[in-house]
């Protein structure tokens, strides 16, 4: 739930890391981290069983 949150305040709300972490009552470190370990752990549910097709575009 966390990852969700994170991503979605990230990358659909546009929000900032420091708004992000005014939200979350976070540190901005924690906050890149978390966004960070999210979107790695997003790029793996997208591209498993699929990584012929995902490889060359998501780094």
């Amino acid at each position: 739930m966390k990852n969700r949150m994170i991503i979605v305040l990230r990358d659909f709300m546009g929000l900032s890391y420091e708004q992000i972490s005014e939200t979350l009552d976070t540190p901005v470190g924690t906050v890149k981290s978390r966004i960070s370990r999210a979107r790695s752990e997003l790029r793996e549910l997208l591209c498993k069983d699929k990584e012929h097709l995902f490889t060359d575009y998501v780094k």
